[in-house]
């Protein structure tokens, strides 16, 4: 379909662009509300007396904007099932590239169970689109993964920021991209270990004719 088309190329040309956007964004909203209210993570808050930890919450509770209040309610709404929609992605990994693979094995065992050694080329070649579309849709689900990931990191990293008084914000500034390179290029390799288990079969399938 000429839909699909379009949003592939979208999604080809696009996709880092977007990727990196809903990161930065998202990373900085959670930056600032964090940073905002790292008075109320700070244990002497806590250890005030109740009268005077009372007064220094309405405080900071009232000297919030409309804007800034609405932001942060958003926010929790989203954390949830930002969390939850991530531990499902990390899930459905496996179980893409498992019902991939034993796609490729029967389509490829039933395509040159009766054919001859050009045909069985063709029919190999045929089965790496397959490959390829499976690649891309790990690879979507790769690029949805990462940002609520290292968005949630980076939220866990500003807390303890705030909790240990400043004393690792210094990790603030390189550990998203790190963590971003790194995990990138792991799931990077995973999507293609999977084309490469389409080729091995393909192969495998050739020589038991």
């Amino acid at each position: 379909m000429i839909q699909d088309k379009v949003l592939d190329f979208l999604y080809e040309r696009a996709a880092p662009l977007f990727t990196a956007a809903r990161f930065f964004c998202f990373s900085g909203s959670v930056f600032w509300i964090t940073d905002s209210f790292s008075l109320v993570w700070d244990f002497e808050f806590w250890a005030s007396s109740s009268s005077d930890a009372g007064a220094r919450f309405l405080d900071v509770f009232f000297s919030i904007s409309v804007a800034e209040f609405l932001l942060l309610l958003i926010s929790s709404f989203l954390a949830v099932p930002i969390l939850v929609r991530w531990i499902l992605l990390m899930l459905s990994r496996r179980e893409v590239s498992r019902i991939a693979y034993k796609d490729c094995l029967r389509d490829i065992h039933d395509s040159v169970s009766d054919l001859n050694a050009d045909q069985v080329k063709v029919a190999v070649r045929d089965a790496y689109p397959k490959a390829a579309l499976a690649e891309r849709k790990i690879k979507r689900v790769i690029d949805i993964t990462e940002v609520y990931a290292f968005s949630l990191l980076f939220f866990f990293y500003e807390f303890l920021a705030g909790r240990s008084g400043g004393a690792f914000t210094f990790l603030l500034i390189p550990f998203p991209l790190v963590v971003y390179l790194l995990v990138q290029r792991l799931l990077f390799f995973y999507a293609r270990h999977i084309y490469y288990c389409k080729c091995v079969a393909a192969r495998f399938a050739k020589f038991r004719i």
